[in-house]
């Protein structure tokens, strides 16, 4: 539509309201504003603790070498690009349903098990809570841990759910709020976010129900998922070669964050008389560093360190270059 309308009786123009005039301004999801400003940052020092994505010892994406032996060899078969069928690569459905479950649990739960490939883990949730939506008569609250990614409270928000917090850090004793979560798991139902859909089912019955519906908000959602990332995740669990060269890919990144965990408290600990016995307490890729809003944001503009103001960081993100920069800055800013 033109923005502007002509009256030829009078020769006069009137601005007409754009169709998109009621559309609001949105904040900019906090993690992608804060690698956008990571980006624009010409800090030879620069420090980006924010994403969930795995960095190498220089910093870098690291292509697991299971992954890059799984593209050679769907290379030398010969890539299909036919569409998938809309639930997706069966093999793949297949192997993540079994890597879940365990081999028992899928054996025993393989006839009651719907399930359906998403676009990635915010796909999974998106369809887990369309199809509550649709065909459950659950209650219309659904818990969100907090924190959180900013995204999850939005991915069941747009669907019409009452989105309600519980605690699961206690930024007091910088632990897991153990009691929180089990209070919240005895009075809500639960789910795992992953990367492709779940529903067990307690019968046979429910499961091919369950598997028909999920068929038909697929197709109502994206028609049907893409290939080449099932395909070279289902190349992966279905060799038993690359199966044990994933096993140690899991070991190379999950034992260079261990490092890079115990060098931060280490370096810390030199340094200051706090208690940082919390950073070697938790474990995974993140961990909560317990700084204030105000340190985290003094971190950023003065330091050229970037994390979510949860304080909040990827521990990937640290590496032999950069772990005393790091503890060094947390120290100054805290005085």
């Amino acid at each position: 539509m033109s923005p502007h309308h002509v009256d030829p009786a009078h020769g006069t123009t009137e601005e007409v309201a754009s169709v998109f005039a009621n559309a609001p301004l949105i904040p900019a999801d906090e993690m992608y504003a804060l690698a956008a400003d990571f980006n624009l940052d010409q800090h030879p020092n620069k420090v980006n603790l924010g994403p969930g994505s795995y960095k190498d010892e220089n910093g870098q994406p690291w292509i697991l070498p299971s992954v890059a032996m799984s593209r050679r060899k769907i290379a030398e078969q010969g890539l299909c690009h036919e569409y998938l069928p809309i639930l997706g690569l069966p093999e793949f459905r297949t192997k993540v349903a079994k890597l879940v479950l365990g081999d028992t649990g899928y054996q025993v739960k393989e006839s009651k098990i719907a399930s359906g490939q998403t676009i990635s883990g915010t796909g999974a949730l998106h369809m887990a809570g369309l199809f509550l939506k649709r065909f459950s008569s659950l209650s219309n609250d659904v818990y969100i841990s907090d924190p959180t990614w900013m995204n999850h409270h939005g991915v069941f928000k747009s669907l019409g759910f009452n989105c309600l917090k519980y605690r699961y850090y206690d930024a007091e004793t910088k632990t897991l709020a153990y009691e929180s979560i089990i209070q919240t798991l005895e009075s809500a139902t639960s789910g795992e976010r992953v990367g492709c859909l779940l529903l067990v089912s307690s019968t046979e019955e429910a499961a091919k129900n369950s598997q028909s519906a999920l068929e038909s908000l697929t197709r109502i959602e994206f028609s049907n998922p893409p290939a080449y990332g099932a395909r070279i995740a289902a190349t992966i669990l279905q060799d038993k070669e690359l199966v044990a060269q994933w096993h140690k890919d899991l070991v190379t990144m999950s034992s260079r964050i261990a490092d890079m965990r115990d060098a931060l408290y280490q370096s810390l600990s030199k340094q200051t008389e706090q208690d940082w016995t919390h950073i070697i307490r938790q474990s995974g890729m993140f961990g909560f560093s317990g700084l204030s809003p105000v340190v985290v944001r003094r971190l950023r503009d003065e330091s050229h360190i970037y994390m979510a103001e949860s304080s909040r960081i990827s521990i990937a993100g640290l590496n032999p270059g950069n772990v005393e920069y790091v503890a060094s800055c947390i120290v100054e800013c805290l005085q």
